[in-house]
């Protein structure tokens, strides 16, 4: 089947978790499938990098565009077009004549079969007429996430979030209905579409794939791992809440701790606490996750908003990580407290747990082997291959 695949970025290399998923939902695709990839990069692309997706893919499309990852502060005029738009912010971001012009003319040259859309936003360049099957592979519930941020911040930004939660849950309402198929990251998102009033036969659970590459040792130094896009705010606001209610009770119990920050676009607020604090260390982008959890004893997920699941959670745990995070963080994974992972809310108790990986071998170790097994028995490319072929075949 001849297969257009509509994605925000370029995957590779895999170092967020929307890139992770898409890169797999790509190959997947790719082995029984001829895949038209049409994307955008927010800088020139390595030539090792486009030779990995072009070794999967039929023809690899790639619009150079810089703004599509950049912080609100720095595209202002954007965000003000966007206040007096009915067009949601994060469309506008993405939307291209060149992208459009692309994909007619694709249309009119091969015979497209299916169109899969990754992230809802693209769906704005779905041709206006429908002679094709149209997937779609939704990694949130964009509106949800746009209505936590509003909860969470403060005038003017406040009154922005609620007027792009708006916008986005029209889009959503109007955009879901015209798929044939849609692939929900975990069961808690379908309930959601569900409850919009969309069609419960049309949506399927598609999980990621995992493959369990133990990382972990729990002879390492005490080190606390965060990892994430740090600017996405419900990650810096889950950093800041460890930092200010969480990391001092550490300090008291454990001597010679640290924390580690790895991810893109640190906030000012994390470079200068890891200015001021000599045990937090902000290491920035990484190239290979790998190495670094090697040299941690546990990752915490603080995360108290978002949507979806976190992908770098379980990456986290296909390397044998212990994890310590909020019952928040977890959602869409069927880990159980104490099992696979220990679960707090309360800042003494997540310190406390923490506490006790970092002092207690045995429970590292013993958490470590169950969240591999987990991931082995839940994340397989097997299960996902089952879904894709239920959805396309």
């Amino acid at each position: 089947m001849k297969i257009l695949y509509i994605t925000q970025l370029f995957p590779f290399p895999a170092d967020s978790g929307g890139k992770i998923k898409s890169y797999q939902t790509l190959q997947l695709l790719s082995q029984e499938n001829d895949i038209y990839l049409i994307c955008f990069s927010d800088s020139a692309l390595e030539a090792s990098y486009l030779k990995k997706v072009k070794d999967f893919c039929k023809s690899v499309q790639v619009v150079y565009r810089p703004e599509v990852t950049r912080r609100f502060k720095e595209i202002p005029l954007m965000i003000i077009k966007s206040i007096f738009s009915l067009k949601p912010f994060e469309i506008l971001r993405y939307s291209s004549s060149q992208v459009t012009d692309y994909i007619f003319e694709l249309l009119q040259r091969e015979d497209i079969e299916a169109i899969h859309i990754d992230h809802l936003n693209m769906a704005q360049y779905l041709p206006k007429n429908k002679s094709q099957k149209w997937v779609l592979e939704e990694h949130n519930i964009e509106s949800n996430l746009l209505k936590q941020a509003y909860k969470v911040s403060r005038f003017p930004l406040k009154i922005f979030y609620l007027w792009e939660s708006i916008k986005f849950w029209l889009f959503e309402k109007k955009y879901w209905n015209k798929f044939d198929e849609i692939l929900a990251i975990s069961y808690i998102d379908k309930k959601n579409i569900v409850s919009r009033g969309i069609n419960e036969k049309k949506i399927v659970v598609f999980p990621p794939v995992l493959k369990p590459n133990n990382r972990f040792s729990p002879k390492n130094k005490k080190v606390i791992l965060f990892a994430g896009f740090l600017s996405w705010w419900p990650n810096s606001e889950g950093v800041y809440w460890f930092y200010d209610n969480v990391f001092h009770l550490i300090k008291k119990k454990v001597s010679k701790v640290e924390f580690w920050l790895v991810g893109k676009q640190a906030t000012d607020r994390m470079k200068e606490i890891a200015k001021k604090d000599s045990k937090v260390k902000l290491l920035g982008y990484v190239r290979n996750i790998g190495e670094i959890y090697k040299k941690v004893l546990v990752l915490v997920v603080p995360i108290k908003g978002g949507s979806g699941i976190r992908m770098k959670i379980l990456d986290g745990l296909s390397a044998g990580l212990p994890v310590v995070s909020t019952f928040f963080g977890v959602s869409g994974i069927d880990v159980i407290d104490g099992e696979e992972v220990l679960l707090a809310d309360k800042p003494d108790k997540f310190a406390d747990k923490v506490i006790r990986i970092l002092t207690n071998k045995k429970l590292a170790d013993q958490l470590s082997v169950k969240v591999l097994k987990f991931v082995a028995d839940n994340y397989s490319e097997k299960k996902a291959l089952q879904v894709l072929s239920l959805v396309y075949y």
